[in-house]
């Protein structure tokens, strides 16, 4: 059962995650991205139709920490909602976790900050996706 506290332990984790994750600027990129064409000759500026890899680090930043709480506040809000009583019910749910976040960074990959907003990326960022299924491993740890 999801107590009160519990959900203010979600909200705070969810605000902290959406805070940390708006403040980078789209003017701005937060981090450089390497461009890799996939078509044959293609420019950043002549087609859209390219993936990038976020060029990153390990290293703890606000858009690591807004990873890390989006993938607890996501493994825990699905746990609750999914209620797995046997192992490979849980399995599923965490599986089913680590494919959104990995979809999530191979759309970061292909729509960039500056052509799409905020609902676009820095590049496909394996940092990114660790953090968040880290949260997410996490939120089944405490389950």
């Amino acid at each position: 059962m999801v107590t009160m506290s519990t959900l203010r332990l979600l909200a705070v984790v969810l605000a902290c995650g959406l805070l940390l994750g708006a403040s980078r600027s789209t003017a701005a990129p937060y981090r450089s991205a390497v461009f890799v064409p996939s078509d044959a000759g293609a420019t950043p500026a002549a087609s859209t139709n390219y993936f990038r890899w976020a060029d990153d680090s390990p290293k703890l930043t606000d858009d690591k920490a807004a990873h890390f709480g989006m993938g607890f506040t996501l493994g825990y809000l699905s746990l609750h909602a999914v209620a797995p009583e046997t192992a490979s019910q849980r399995s599923l749910v965490m599986a089913t976790n680590v494919s959104f976040w990995l979809l999530w960074e191979v759309k970061d990959g292909f729509l960039s900050w500056e052509s799409c907003g905020p609902i676009g990326g820095d590049g496909f960022s394996v940092w990114d996706l660790a953090y968040s299924v880290a949260g997410a491993a996490l939120a089944f740890t405490l389950y």
